[in-house]
């Protein structure tokens, strides 16, 4: 015997009242539950991740790491870009493993800046959509976004995008090193190569007296090396 079809208002008191997965679960059954209730999906979404402060639970992290298409979706329906999370470290007595803070920027800064699939790029999100104000903002290290962008070859687009925002390419983490420290001990020529055409400085120093030269030979990058001498960079 055919069944009723569930009225919009009773499926919208359902899914309020059910977690993420199971309102995912309840798209997934057909198209015309998916049409209504995906952007309520979305919008859950958004809400949980400006809530949960816990980088491990939250939907937009994960999203960020696993499927960027759906953190573009969260996006749309109000998640903002300055928001923090908490990595929170099982191994607290090891120094180097201590609990970071950080917003969805860094790690958007992080990632590939072009959504998988599409000629789409994640940097259509800056300003007015992620409503993100100020592009300097640092984690737990005292590291802007722009320094996570210069830890991967592959995230050059996010530098250039990230100083004409107004990133700063001479602000120093806790160490006292730029982006161009990062880079250099990386070993990301193609970071050095637009943070030195955007501007950024060569020979600073960190809080321990050292060029990124002598970071990158510190850590044996020796294409590095090559570039940052052919820049003019000193020990």
């Amino acid at each position: 015997m055919p069944t009723e079809p569930l009225p919009f208002d009773i499926i919208f008191l359902i899914s309020s009242c059910c977690s993420l997965s199971v309102l995912a679960n309840l798209c997934a059954l057909n198209r015309t539950l998916n049409q209504i209730l995906t952007p309520h999906l979305y919008t859950l979404g958004a809400q949980l991740s400006e809530s949960l402060t816990d980088a491990k639970t939250n939907p937009a992290v994960w999203a960020l790491c696993h499927n960027p298409t759906i953190f573009t979706h969260f996006v749309k329906y109000g998640l903002k870009g300055n928001q923090t999370v908490t990595f929170y470290s099982p191994h607290k007595a090891d120094e180097t493993n201590k609990d970071i803070t950080f917003t969805f920027l860094h790690l958007m800064a992080s990632t590939t800046a072009y959504i998988p699939g599409t000629h789409r790029s994640m940097m259509s999100l800056l300003g007015r959509p992620l409503g993100v104000e100020d592009f300097n903002s640092v984690d737990s290290y005292g590291q802007t976004p722009l320094h996570w962008a210069a830890v991967k070859q592959q995230n050059w687009m996010w530098i250039v995008m990230l100083i004409q925002k107004g990133a700063r390419t001479e602000t120093r983490n806790r160490w006292g090193r730029t982006a161009m420290h990062i880079a250099a001990a990386e070993g990301n020529t193609e970071g050095i190569r637009m943070l030195q055409k955007m501007g950024a400085e060569v020979n600073s120093v960190d809080g321990e007296g050292v060029t990124p030269l002598g970071r990158a030979g510190d850590m044996g990058k020796e294409m590095a090396e090559m570039m940052l001498r052919n820049m003019g960079g000193v020990l």
